[in-house]
Formats: C-alpha cells, sequence, structure tokens
C-alpha cells in the first residue's frame, strides 16, 4: 500500500482522495434506496411502502450507532493496546 504523508502538499487533493470514497458509498446507498422504494411501491402497494419508509430512521440510527462504535473502538484500541506493540 502507498503512503500518503498528510503534511506535505496539497491538501485540496489529499481531502478530494479521501473523500471520494465516501461520496461513491453515499450514492450508491440512495440509489439503493431509491430502486427498493420504486420496486416496493410498484410491486407490493403503498401499506408495504409505507413500512419500508418508518423502517428505514430505525435502520440508518443502527448503522450510525454502529458505525460510531467501531471508530470509538479503534480509537481505543490504537491508543492504549498498540502503543506497546
Amino acid at each position: 500500500m502507498k503512503e500518503v504523508n498528510l503534511t506535505e502538499g496539497s491538501i485540496f487533493r489529499k481531502l478530494i482522495g479521501f473523500s471520494i470514497p465516501m461520496i461513491a458509498g453515499n450514492l450508491l446507498q440512495q440509489i439503493y434506496n431509491l430502486v427498493d422504494t420504486l420496486i416496493v411501491g410498484k410491486c407490493i402497494g403503498p401499506d408495504a411502502l409505507a413500512s419500508v419508509g418508518s423502517s428505514k430512521a430505525f435502520a440508518n440510527a443502527t448503522g450510525t450507532y454502529g458505525n460510531d462504535t467501531g471508530i470509538c473502538g479503534h480509537c481505543i484500541y490504537r491508543n492504549n493496546i498498540c502503543i506497546f506493540l
């Protein structure tokens, strides 16, 4: 893997380089949500579409909690355990 030095060179290029995967992931998630809504709305009906819409908030909250917990866990691991390696 190529080592990236964040203290030298253009900040803008490095920021764009780090943000492109995040933007691509968000775009794919939005496309998935759009297709899911279209399929459920056309094939199953409005009641199913309402249930999909109401469960999205719970799914987003759960995903955010998992992501934040993972980031926190990594920081704790990195600061406390990796110092001895």
